[in-house]
């Protein structure tokens, strides 16, 4: 029996490092897209002096400013689709907190069994 124990909370821990591992994908993945910005169409004329618009990330070359923190970017330089900016900050948000909260319950479930694993070892 305390076999069995001790393999339920082997495979508690194993199953724990794995969801910590998907969440901290998830977490680095959403912080690097809410970084570089949407991909979306946009007016390059203020780049190189023509009138051209192509898709991409513009939000990358923006050095001296920051889209998160400027609101007025939103709507202005992301051409199609629309709304582009706003659905790309919500939505890679929502999974920053969400991987986040995840993180978290794991760290927790870790602890738990780590200990649950220890404590019936000294049982004995």
């Amino acid at each position: 029996m305390a076999s069995s124990l001790h393999l339920q909370m082997f495979t508690a821990l194993l199953s724990g490092s794995l969801a910590f591992l998907g969440a901290l994908i998830c977490f680095i993945t959403s912080g690097v897209a809410l970084k570089d910005g949407p991909f979306c169409m946009f007016d390059v004329s203020s780049f190189n002096q023509t009138q051209d618009w192509k898709y991409g990330y513009p939000f990358q070359d923006l050095h001296n400013r920051n889209y998160l923190y400027d609101d007025s970017l939103w709507n202005s330089v992301c051409l199609e689709p629309s709304k582009a900016v706003i659905w790309h900050v919500s939505f890679f948000s929502m999974l920053l907190c969400i991987s986040l909260l995840q993180i978290l319950l794991v760290v927790t479930h870790f602890f738990n069994s780590f200990l649950g694993l220890f404590c019936s070892l000294c049982d004995k």
